[in-house]
């Protein structure tokens, strides 16, 4: 009997002992894991440089003969003279460039093609100039050349045609002539390459989506006919080329908002933003004027004003006289070197 009894009673205990082994860890509500905090650390991926451009000119030899000419002011080839040893066709322009046939000759030069592989959009700028040695043939700014009798004054009218570009009329002197095309972005021909933590860059497919941009160059000209010749030379026409950054075209303005600026005691300067402008649109320069019973004056730069950031600072000296005059307003003229005018208003 007390066998019987102890064993339930062992059996109460341990079962006891289970029922608060299982109930332990319920009390303890403000043990470890009840707190704690988590970050996420950002990366990023950082700049893309698309500036990639890459241009390249023709390996057959063709660079370096396609814009060979030969002038004939007296039309000597037209009554039967020879370049070399074959017949030559007459050119009625009186200039002759070699064709891609060979002994044919015409008055415009075949194409020498620049293929540019460019991931932006790029600029290219083809700059014309001309020498000689001698006394050489005068250019002429337009076709006025008339043809259908001999002249006593020779002239040569040469032009340098860019991509899809309007002909442009060479002339003599330093800076030369050009003509700047602009070439669409060709991205899709592009794959970038790199990854996060070594950065990024872009580079041409092995095999592009499409057909690599060609841009053709191409010169022509046209000589008048005269019945003396004599001690005059033909240029030389040097091209070089270059490739920028595409710049949108911008005309100059004033930038901010609102074009009217009050002024009281307490104002020392006035700032008008501005902007010269960009592309073949830009402007260089300005001009700000404004009118006074005596007439028109123009305000002293680096005195009456100056420029900074994008900004015609109008000084402190300036402002400070325009507090005492009588008017409530003063409108200002500014003349941008392009010819762009625009106006802006100081009110007290």
């Amino acid at each position: 009997m007390k066998k019987e009894s102890l064993k339930k009673v062992m059996a109460l205990g341990v079962s006891a002992a289970m029922m608060l082994g299982n109930v332990i860890p319920a009390m303890a509500a403000n043990g470890a894991g009840t707190t704690g905090s988590i970050s996420g650390e950002g990366q990023s991926t950082g700049h893309l440089d698309t500036s990639y451009v890459e241009a390249s000119l023709p390996s057959d030899g063709t660079v370096q003969t396609i814009f060979k000419f030969y002038v004939d002011p007296e039309d000597i080839i037209g009554q039967g003279g020879k370049f070399a040893t074959a017949d030559v066709e007459a050119v009625d322009d009186l200039v002759y460039f070699a064709q891609a046939e060979a002994g044919k000759y015409g008055s415009t030069s075949q194409n020498l093609a620049i293929t540019i592989k460019n991931y932006s959009a790029v600029d290219l700028k083809v700059t014309a100039t001309v020498s000689a040695e001698g006394t050489m043939i005068p250019l002429v700014a337009t076709d006025t050349i008339d043809n259908t009798k001999a002249a006593t004054d020779a002239a040569l009218y040469l032009t340098l045609k860019v991509g899809s570009n309007d002909p442009v009329a060479l002339a003599a002197g330093e800076d030369g002539v050009s003509s700047v095309y602009e070439q669409a972005a060709q991205n899709g021909n592009f794959d970038i390459t790199g990854n996060i933590e070594d950065g990024y860059e872009v580079a041409p497919k092995s095999t592009p989506a499409s057909d690599w941009a060609t841009v053709n160059l191409a010169l022509a000209g046209k000589a008048q006919l005269v019945t003396n010749a004599e001690n005059l030379v033909a240029p030389t026409v040097s091209l070089a080329y270059t490739i920028t950054k595409h710049v949108s075209d911008a005309a100059p303005n004033l930038t901010d908002e609102s074009t009217s600026y009050a002024i009281n005691a307490d104002t020392t300067t006035v700032s008008i933003g501005f902007t010269y402008g960009a592309g073949s649109l830009a402007a260089d320069s300005l001009v700000i004027t404004y009118s006074t019973s005596s007439g028109t004056k123009t305000l002293k730069a680096n005195d009456e004003y100056t420029i900074s950031n994008g900004s015609i600072v109008l000084s402190q000296a300036f402002v400070n006289s325009l507090k005492n005059i009588s008017a409530n307003s003063k409108v200002f003229t500014v003349t941008f070197s392009d010819g762009t005018v625009k106006t802006f208003t100081i009110t007290k």
